[in-house]
């Protein structure tokens, strides 16, 4: 049976033990040269929680609407521009999944390892299927294909239209692994997905079969914590070259076409990554921000004066790189220095969720359900 080691992980990368060897938050330090003017447009309270740090359900953004799921089953549409709300249902079902918009349907996958497919205009349930275990990742839509990542990493492509299964992918996994899963990314006839056991493979789209797969970490040390090499970072696909992350182990850039790896280089994070023009930005499992040459994995710069803070996967919004941290705190970085050049408190409780934008506003949402729409400005 597979375990999850998710009290001890929080104590080591949240830093809240006890004791001499607890690591604390790094204190903020005033911003030397603020180049951004926030303000608050609006908040409303949603239904949302955060059960822990590696399962939190993310937002969709599509066409002035923002869809939100609650661990408790609610699922609420909510109109951007007009800070209304447009439609709400409750599913008989744990959601750990999602939210993933596509081909006008929202998809979530449930603790009890169903999928479920709802008609984004109206939140009308479309279908459920069942998949072999929790699904903690947002499922991938193209091609009338649903691909879906389970906990104990079988992949399923699903029929988009009736649920139905096409094909099925299966794999042995190892016996611990964080409590989180990256979401399968499609690009063209392939669905990438990163595992648990440290490997990246393509998969056909249409038919699941293997194309290639390459081992991006392999286990090390004696303990089984230093055996943990997760992938639990979306890949990232730019100009047919997919950039992955491992906890424990390697970043790297591999060739879409091939699988052959074209650079590495030791690494540990979990949070998602992202890529702007020749960059890539990548958080590490204490918090540091990095941004790294995409052609070569060379360090450009290297941000600590978060670190330990909780913070969230990167957002790249408005050529700003966003992050919320565990305070509330919403940070804005110089994409081309790293420097902390705006920060913004939305609220008591923490921003584990990326922040994500609709081009007018800057939406954040904290731990406890509060979403607050920002006005920025620079300078």
């Amino acid at each position: 049976m597979r375990i999850i080691f998710v009290l001890m992980l929080v104590s080591v990368i949240v830093g809240c033990g006890s004791g001499a060897d607890s690591v604390k938050p790094t204190p903020l330090t005033p911003i030397q040269t603020s180049a951004v003017d926030v303000s608050s447009a609006w908040t409303r309270s949603v239904p949302y929680s955060v059960p822990d740090h590696f399962a939190a359900i993310k937002p969709a953004l599509t066409d002035h609407m923002i869809y939100l799921a609650d661990p408790d089953g609610r699922i609420t549409a909510l109109s951007s521009d007009k800070d209304e709300i447009v439609w709400r249902r409750r599913m008989k079902a744990r959601i750990t999944g999602g939210l993933k918009y596509g081909a006008g349907m929202l998809l979530a996958g449930t603790t009890s390892g169903e999928v479920l497919a709802l008609q984004a205009s109206d939140g009308a349930l479309l279908w459920r299927r069942q998949v072999s275990s929790e699904v903690l990742s947002s499922p991938a839509i193209a091609g009338g294909i649903v691909v879906v990542r389970a906990l104990d990493d079988t992949v399923f492509g699903l029929d988009a239209h009736s649920g139905e299964q096409r094909w099925v992918y299966k794999r042995n996994t190892p016996p611990l692994s964080l409590h989180g899963a990256s979401m399968p990314v499609i690009s063209g006839d392939k669905a990438i997905i990163g595992l648990a056991d440290g490997a990246l493979v393509a998969l056909g789209l249409y038919d699941g079969q293997l194309i290639w797969e390459t081992q991006i970490a392999e286990p090390k040390g004696r303990s089984e914590l230093e055996h943990l090499v997760d992938i639990d970072a979306d890949p990232v696909v730019v100009d047919g070259t997919v950039y992955t992350v491992t906890y424990q182990g390697h970043a790297a850039a591999v060739d879409i076409q091939t699988g052959r790896q074209l650079w590495s280089r030791n690494f540990s994070a979990y949070e998602d990554l992202k890529a702007a023009g020749d960059d890539l930005f990548v958080v590490d499992d204490k918090g540091n921000i990095w941004a790294l040459d995409r052609a070569t994995g060379a360090t450009l710069w290297k941000q600590d004066k978060l670190t330990y803070r909780r913070i969230s996967a990167p957002a790249i919004i408005d050529g700003y790189l966003v992050v919320g941290d565990f305070e509330g705190y919403v940070h804005w970085l110089d994409i081309a220095s790293g420097f902390i050049v705006g920060r913004y408190r939305v609220g008591d409780e923490g921003v584990t969720v990326s922040p994500f934008s609709d081009g007018t506003h800057v939406y954040v949402l904290t731990d406890d359900g509060k979403l607050v729409a920002l006005q920025v400005s620079k300078r």
